[in-house]
């Protein structure tokens, strides 16, 4: 069976350039400071004279164009070479249109400052560049999103990321915004942004339940040595599907909201749903009816009273009256 090494692809094309050379033959020994001295380049670990050997075996047994390497033994060293001389190693290419694609995703990611793989994608970019079709750089500008490089708690991210990926259990020091911090032990799961704002969900070990910890609360976290509980019975996609936002407990259910707009409102609403259960009902030419499928929460609830006077909520009543009692609320402040 082929090795699935993936820094061999580093490795064959720095081996094949020196067999290449059919007027001087290569000794193991020779070929790994060849190929050392491009890992070094690319900031890759070295290898061993074990692994050029294995990289030799590899490209004998390529099964659609396998290369016919010689060698003459001389003392207790093994001299290499092709051979046939018009011999040429197929590897997976990159071409013009894939080389671009590969530019703009790592300016794309670079505008997201603080995200867990920028560092790691410009580090295989850097790798690659010789591999690489020669380009014009690309202008990300063309591709603006929200994002906030000073917001609180973004240099959490990479070290949970990691932690969820090696699947380690965090003791994390949290500070509520009205009371004294505490300390709770997380099994982290998933990232999850909402409003440009990244949350943390993961089984909370003393409370057994499912917690969310926004990142700008976040103290300080270490690791801590107990058997990690993986998740198996939520499915992300599934579990934010019946919401907006991030919050929900238990209990939750989704229920029946309609909503009244108004025309010159509806038509944005239409091309711009406000929930993925969002349905369109018969209704007057000076107005829209929509309902929806969705859990109530505090996110919902804000992106309802976002509309103001333009939108009506019909049903549920208990909706009606807490949204009622919010604008109430605020029209006193200006009263």
């Amino acid at each position: 069976m082929l090795s699935t090494d993936r820094r061999r692809h580093f490795r064959l094309p720095v081996i094949d350039g020196c067999l290449r050379q059919t007027a001087r033959r290569w000794t193991a020994k020779q070929l790994l400071e060849k190929v050392n001295a491009y890992l070094l380049e690319c900031e890759e670990a070295p290898v061993t004279v074990r692994t050029i050997q294995k990289d030799l075996r590899y490209l004998q047994s390529l099964p659609h164009n396998p290369a016919l390497i010689a060698f003459i033994d001389k003392g207790r060293e093994r001299w290499y070479y092709y051979e046939e001389d018009d011999y040429v190693l197929e590897l997976p290419t990159i071409n013009a249109d894939e080389s671009f694609a590969f530019a703009l995703s790592h300016a794309v990611l670079e505008q997201m400052s603080g995200f867990p793989l920028v560092k790691e994608f410009a580090r295989l970019r850097h790798k690659m560049e010789k591999q690489l079709p020669e380009q014009q750089p690309v202008n990300a500008d063309v591709l603006l999103f929200e994002h906030n490089p000073q917001l609180k708690g973004i240099e959490w991210l990479e070290p949970l990321f990691e932690a969820i990926r090696a699947q380690t259990v965090l003791k994390m020091v949290y500070q509520p915004y009205d009371t004294d911090a505490l300390e709770k032990v997380i099994h982290p799961w998933w990232l999850k942004q909402f409003n440009q704002r990244w949350f943390l969900f993961g089984w909370n070990e003393e409370q057994q339940r499912l917690d969310n910890s926004p990142l700008d609360r976040i103290v300080a976290v270490s690791p801590v040595s107990i058997e990690y509980r993986a998740n198996t019975s939520i499915n992300p996609q599934q579990y934010f599907s019946d919401m907006v936002g991030v919050t929900r407990y238990a209990e939750d259910v989704p229920q029946q909201v309609t909503i009244r707009v108004k025309a010159s409102r509806g038509h944005y609403i239409q091309t711009k749903p406000l929930h993925v259960s969002q349905q369109m009902l018969p209704a007057a030419i000076d107005h829209h009816l929509f309902q929806y499928q969705v859990i109530i929460n505090k996110e919902w609830m804000s992106l309802l009273l976002s509309f103001g006077a333009d939108l009506e909520v019909l049903e549920p009543l208990s909706l009606r009256g807490a949204l009622q009692q919010e604008l109430l609320s605020a029209a006193a402040l200006y009263m």
